[in-house]
């Protein structure tokens, strides 16, 4: 990866330095790293906030961009009704989908909505770039998944979207997820650790309703959580919301830890089950065999050799951790908000007990108090970048 050129380290250092309340850091980040093209992004945002102007010229500029993100971040869509505009719009993109290039159907009818806001007032000029999914050269997106299309439209439409295309929203509050026949040890380790995290009850987890396998399929329904994934809220939430969240997520990890192991007391590292491992982390070690299980282990040594990598062979984690019950997969579309809370933890798959290191996969904010990880994060760090 090329490094970024002195426009960008520049611009980056004065968002860094202006410490600005959270969220407008980040959204400027994001609007010089994300650009399109970063360098013109920078070289803009330092035109028009000189660095000698410090953090009141980046107010005045975060307004702006607040301002044109805000517009654009819609809360419903505006369907266009009027039939002449439809013929004109239909016409002009050969009866086809602008974004997918998918044409009229049925089960999907062709539909015209209001892209562009309307803005309250006269902003600068902005260059915007677009990308087109599918088209005449490229195969559209839904073209790569053909058997799952009217599966998908039809529960997405109905109920709703989901973070995955293997987890399906479905009547009465409930969630069909969806994995391969060689998949079913993952699910019913999900499905053990929900009924495990529904017993505790200390922490909301969907209800485990049904777990099956035919050679078609595996197949786990589960019941709703309320509320939303943490990430749609994250990068609006201010410095005090962001610190409640952590206090929160923190006691929660602290109580996951303490769960005790009671299934084959002669192996420390096993899933729900007591069974072999399904970890992204174990497998990107290995050259893929088409095993998606490891283990289980006796002590921590024989994962630590699980997880060495042939060409970096002198990069390994010490043993003698606490081994801890771990949920495997903590990120910003696992963790459940309602109304400002904490409503629940998903998509347990990847849960067993495991040296207590591997929470370092969690914010920073949350861990530290939890013990010091830096060694074995540098480790994580140094394999990941050869796996990858």
């Amino acid at each position: 990866m090329p490094a970024d050129s002195p426009d960008v380290r520049a611009a980056l250092a004065a968002i860094y330095d202006a410490d600005l309340p959270h969220p407008g850091g980040h959204l400027l980040e994001c609007f010089v790293d994300e650009a399109v093209d970063k360098d013109q992004a920078a070289r803009y945002l330092l035109d028009r906030c000189p660095l000698k102007d410090g953090a009141a010229g980046l107010d005045a500029f975060l307004s702006q961009w607040t301002e044109l993100i805000t517009a654009f971040n819609f809360t419903h869509i505006t369907r266009v009704h009027d039939r002449a505009v439809f013929r004109y719009i239909t016409k002009r993109d050969g009866a086809k989908c602008c974004v997918t290039s998918v044409g009229d159907s049925f089960l999907d009818p062709l539909v015209v909505v209001q892209i562009l806001p309307a803005l309250k007032r006269q902003l600068d000029p902005y260059h915007v770039a677009s990308n087109r999914i599918g088209g005449p050269e490229l195969p559209t997106v839904v073209d790569e998944v053909p058997s799952l299309r009217a599966g998908i439209f039809i529960d997405c439409y109905l109920y709703g979207y989901t973070c995955g295309i293997r987890v399906h929203r479905l009547p009465f509050g409930l969630y069909l997820k969806h994995r391969g026949p060689s998949e079913y040890p993952a699910l019913e380790n999900e499905y053990r650790a929900l009924d495990l995290m529904r017993r505790d009850g200390h922490i909301p987890v969907p209800r485990p309703l049904d777990l099956a396998c035919d050679d078609k399929g595996s197949y786990l329904l589960t019941s709703a959580l309320p509320g939303r994934h943490i990430g749609v809220y994250i990068d609006t939430m201010t410095d005090e919301e962001v610190s409640y969240f952590i206090q929160g997520l923190r006691k929660w990890v602290e109580h996951i830890r303490s769960i005790p192991k009671t299934v084959a007391p002669e192996y420390q590292i096993t899933d729900v089950s007591g069974k072999g491992c399904h970890d992204a982390r174990i497998l990107m070690a290995q050259n893929y065999d088409g095993t998606d299980y490891f283990g289980p282990f006796k002590d921590e040594v024989e994962l630590n050799n699980q997880l060495r990598c042939g060409a970096l062979p002198d990069v390994v984690h010490r043993a003698g951790h606490k081994i801890v019950f771990t949920h495997g997969d903590i990120n910003m579309r696992n963790i459940m908000v309602k109304d400002g809370k904490l409503s629940g933890i998903i998509d347990w798959e990847n849960s067993g007990w495991y040296p207590d290191w591997r929470w370092v996969k969690i914010v920073d904010k949350v861990c530290e108090e939890l013990g010091d990880y830096k060694e074995e994060l540098a480790i994580e760090r140094k394999l990941w970048d050869y796996c990858f």
